[in-house]
């Protein structure tokens, strides 16, 4: 556990974090304490400068892996219902995300198998867009 073994189960710490939940529609346990905003415009609950789902995964659930990501299944950020968490290693979670989802490239070529490089750390890039990448910059060296 990150912030303490000796508080993993500790009534008051859960009944503290508990104070910051409010129950939706949905089931999820919308967190109401702090909001961390992201550039992507998400917002990640904090609790004692933790991220918020992450700390209700080890108290609900147990610890989480050495490099885990702890996924919303509910995909609602601001989440702590441990029904709706799951641990993940990161490249399982990268297949989940919006940009992996995706099937053209921000130019718009298709993602296909021809198409389709993946880099060392498994994100996808357009082959087509890599090579024109490539033919500009060896244009702009031999300008020089």
């Amino acid at each position: 556990m990150t912030w303490g073994n000796q508080y993993a189960m500790s009534h008051t710490v859960i009944e503290r974090f508990l104070r910051f939940v409010e129950i939706d529609a949905d089931a999820c346990w919308r967190w109401r304490g702090y909001v961390m905003r992201t550039p992507h415009g998400n917002g990640y609950g904090k609790f004692n400068n933790l991220l918020a789902h992450r700390v209700a995964y080890e108290l609900f659930i147990g610890d989480i892996g050495e490099r885990c990501h702890v996924h919303h299944r509910c995909g609602v950020t601001d989440c702590v219902n441990p029904d709706h968490l799951e641990m993940l290693t990161p490249a399982e979670h990268g297949k989940l995300s919006a940009k992996a989802q995706q099937t053209h490239c921000r130019r718009g070529h298709e993602f296909t198998e021809e198409n389709t490089a993946r880099k060392p750390n498994g994100t996808r890039q357009c082959r087509i867009c890599w090579r024109a990448k490539q033919r500009e910059y060896r244009q702009r060296r031999r300008a020089r």
